[in-house]
């Protein structure tokens, strides 16, 4: 019998150690952000970036019930983002309804470069197409790959961020390799991490026909020396806003 006890009691502390702590805080966040979209309006002026929000909510807390925390825990996260996202849609949109207490109907902006600071403005595209800003981080991609990772994920929350404040903004997605491998498969392999970054704004609210995809292979690398570092670097998708 001891020895029975003795060996149940290892068996849950192995399975206790092995548990990630459960997220309670990043969902009761999420739902708390979820809640404060929804009473800005998200429903009925963001109902894409809102549905999105609550489905990963949701799914976190499917998780937390299957107690696959690491899972809750970048849904919960996942679902934040896209409820504050949605929450400042509802209140851009609901400034300009009329008849909104307080508030005054603001003019739209033009395609291109309107309403950016020049202070944000850091270059040209691959071809000297289109404008880079900092608001629009790049992402990296493995050797071979075109999945994406958490960080990149992260950097594509946070574009999606900032061109949802900027609806009248459309983006280039330039898809980038090293230097190895022929010209033929790096013109694929760039296109495929373009479809992804593309892929993923969509799910996150940004409008399939605000984005354009396009693959320079090898052709155009950020770094040119011919190392690790350089190849790791030049793995990439840039996002350009075009203003033609």
């Amino acid at each position: 019998m001891n020895k029975f006890l003795i060996g149940t009691v290892s068996v849950i502390m192995i399975m206790l150690m092995g548990c990630a702590k459960p997220p309670l805080k990043d969902i009761a966040d999420a739902k708390a952000a979820l809640e404060s979209a929804r009473i800005a309006g998200a429903k009925t002026y963001a109902p894409q970036e809102y549905s999105s929000a609550e489905g990963h909510v949701n799914k976190a807390q499917s998780d937390l019930g299957t107690r696959q925390y690491n899972d809750a825990k970048i849904e919960a996260l996942t679902g934040k983002q896209l409820a504050d996202i949605a929450r400042q849609i509802a209140l851009d949109k609901g400034k300009n309804v009329p008849g909104n207490a307080g508030e005054q109907i603001s003019p739209s902006s033009s395609t291109g470069t309107a309403g950016i600071e020049e202070s944000s403005i850091v270059g040209k595209g691959s071809l000297g197409e289109g404008v880079l800003i900092k608001q629009l981080k790049m992402i990296l991609f493995l050797f071979d790959d075109y999945s994406l990772s958490n960080d990149a994920q992260q950097i594509l929350i946070e574009n999606a961020q900032w061109l949802s404040s900027h609806p009248d903004i459309n983006i280039q997605i330039e898809g980038h390799c090293d230097e190895r491998g022929s010209e033929e498969y790096n013109l694929a392999l760039g296109e495929k991490r373009a479809i992804a970054a593309r892929d993923y704004l969509r799910q996150l609210g940004i409008k399939t026909d605000r984005m354009s995809v396009i693959s320079y292979g090898k052709e155009r690398p950020l770094n040119p020396e011919h190392n690790e570092k350089a190849w790791a670097e030049n793995r990439r998708d840039e996002f350009v806003i075009i203003t033609r």
